[in-house]
């Protein structure tokens, strides 16, 4: 039996399908006499850039930090929250160490890793020891 067939037996009309219609795909212009661009479909005429004053480019993240020694950044961040440094340092590896060390990874950006991981249930301290 065939879904037709049970869709007739019960009582529900069956619609014919609509054959897909045919759209146009793109223009006849040749691509050499296309203006523009993707990124901007308007015309290059209504782009006045001749008052525009560009901004200078900025410095890439290498080039503005200092180089640190991570050990000490880890000490600091270690007492800010209450961790143990030896933990904190464990989460890390030595391409992370090196990346501290050169300052491409900021103070501000390892506190924030190491906060997620705390929410993460990572702990940040070293477990006591029970007698």
């Amino acid at each position: 039996m065939s879904v037709a067939h049970l869709l007739e037996a019960l009582g529900i009309e069956v619609v014919t399908p609509v054959p897909p219609e045919t759209r146009p795909q793109g223009t006849d212009k040749a691509l050499t006499k296309q203006r523009g661009s993707l990124s901007s479909p308007c015309s290059p005429e209504k782009h006045v850039t001749a008052n525009v004053q560009h901004k200078p480019e900025r410095p890439s993240p290498r080039q503005v930090q200092q180089p640190v020694d991570p050990d000490a950044l880890l000490m600091d961040i270690a007492q800010t929250l209450q961790a143990s440094p030896a933990t904190l340092r464990a989460l890390l590896d030595s391409d992370d160490m090196q990346d501290i060390a050169e300052g491409v990874i900021s103070p501000a950006n390892l506190l924030a890793y190491f906060r997620q991981m705390y929410a993460d249930r990572h702990p940040l301290t070293l477990p006591n020891p029970t007698n």
